[in-house]
């Protein structure tokens, strides 16, 4: 029940949450942004929907408390 996160990453689509490519970049030994790293291109989300993390928790609870009970 500890994978919440990664289903919410396996989701989410262009209808669930907000994203943009941008130019991937170094980070420095002083954790700030360096130089863009040609021909990398990442995705960065600028707004994620919790409730397929919250839903995909519930039918876990569900699915488990069924097996016990």
């Amino acid at each position: 029940m500890g994978d919440s996160p990664t289903v919410l990453l396996t989701a989410l689509s262009q209808e669930s949450s907000r994203s943009s490519v941008r130019s991937a970049r170094i980070i420095g030994p002083d954790f700030r942004y360096g130089a863009e790293i040609p021909g990398r291109p990442i995705r960065v989300y600028e707004i994620l929907d919790a409730c397929l993390t919250f839903d995909d928790f519930l039918a876990q609870l569900a699915l488990h408390g069924a097996r016990e009970g």
